[in-house]
């Protein structure tokens, strides 16, 4: 009779797919090109002479792009396949970059500018729905929390510096050079998915299929989680930016929220895998909740920085475990119409925050307030 050896069951049990390892990788060159630039296009778009109403309506119109024209990027990703899908998603994210860098030379307008913010929210749409697919079908139930855990923090582990560099090459060099830098690494990052073969098969995806309800609490979680995202990724750099007039401010905040994230996310997939995922995304919510209050009274660079490392650090119980949740749920359905109402429900977050945003314009306070306010709804979960 054969032997099994316990250290090769191990190493099997918790090898990484082949398949996983690419979205692991691509994941890693996006991330680390959109953390250069991501927190610093609205800081761009108000340096250029838009007033901060302006600003928040080009992010209605993003999210609108990533989340209301989901099915069309569902309907597209299962007709061409996921890899294929994100492959043509980058050209159009790279467009999107190439009209923001315009703006900066040519007075395009306030309607130009909400066009642009419409095709980079479809770009990313296209991106994000292929590549979430991609995962869960992927992924497994028993190391969900663990394979959740590294999609999250690798990207972030290889990001840590890059607000940083981004902050000094828009010092240094001004924003044309960063676009530049950001749009040669997304054009290399499609490279690493096509390892393996593409496949179609699994993922038929038909406007029909677009559903706005989704199982157990979901819709309330990704509801909170999409809020709380535009806060902790619009709003918190707005805020540091408008208080401490620096960029490199906003850069060292974004930096430390990474290290946080990298770090301590790593250690929640292990514990995702053993505990029960739901307690943990409450506790999660309950705990960003009170960093908002907190953030309520920050007055120095330090404490911004303590908040943005202890922020970052908590969000990762909601962030990881939600998604390992979602992952986990109905793998052998259709997987592109759940991911599609997932980011309807995200976005729809996202635009009830702007405009939350714009009711509290220049009140930083009563948004943080909201945002705590909307941390809660994760007890529901």
């Amino acid at each position: 009779m054969r032997t099994i050896h316990p250290h090769i069951t191990l190493h099997r049990l918790f090898r990484i797919k082949s398949e996983l390892q690419e979205v692991y990788m691509n994941q890693v060159l996006q991330h680390f090109a959109v953390s250069m630039i991501g927190i610093f296009i609205p800081i761009f778009i108000y340096t250029m002479g838009f007033d901060l109403m302006s600003v928040l309506m080009f992010l209605v119109f993003f999210y609108v792009g990533l989340g209301f024209l989901s099915p069309i990027s569902g309907r597209m990703a299962s007709k061409v396949g996921l890899k294929h899908a994100i492959l043509y998603s980058s050209p159009i994210i790279v467009l999107y970059y190439m009209f923001l860098v315009l703006t900066e030379h040519l007075y395009l307008g306030h309607y130009m500018l909400y066009m642009i913010g419409l095709l980079g929210g479809l770009g990313f749409g296209l991106y994000w729905i292929s590549l979430n697919s991609e995962f869960v079908k992927n992924s497994d139930k028993m190391h969900s929390g663990r394979q959740s855990a590294r999609l999250v923090a690798y990207p972030r582990l290889a990001a840590i510096a890059a607000p940083v560099i981004g902050a000094f090459l828009i010092s240094g060099w001004g924003y044309d050079v960063l676009f530049f830098f950001v749009m040669l690494i997304m054009g290399l990052s499609v490279a690493p998915l096509f390892a393996t073969d593409d496949y179609k098969s699994y993922f038929r995806f038909m406007f029909r299929d677009t559903r706005l309800r989704m199982k157990g609490r979901y819709m309330a979680a990704f509801f909170s989680r999409g809020l709380t995202f535009m806060s902790e990724g619009v709003m918190w750099p707005l805020f540091i930016f408008l208080t401490f007039d620096s960029l490199i401010a906003v850069g060292i905040a974004a930096a430390i929220s990474g290290v946080g994230v990298a770090f301590f996310t790593l250690f929640v997939g292990r514990l995702s895998d053993r505990m029960d995922k739901k307690k943990l995304v409450r506790l999660g919510g309950l705990g960003y909740a009170l960093v908002w209050v907190s953030r309520v009274f920050v007055t120095t660079e330090l404490e911004v920085f303590i908040m943005s490392l202890i922020g970052s650090m908590i969000l990762t119980f909601v962030s990881v475990n939600l998604f390992s949740s979602f992952s986990n749920e109905d793998k052998e359905g259709n997987i592109v119409s759940r991911v599609v109402t997932r980011e309807i429900w995200l976005n729809i977050g996202r635009i009830a925050g702007m405009f939350v945003f714009m009711m509290a314009i220049g009140n930083f306070q009563f948004a943080f307030t909201i945002t705590a306010l909307a941390s809660l709804l994760m007890l529901v979960f």
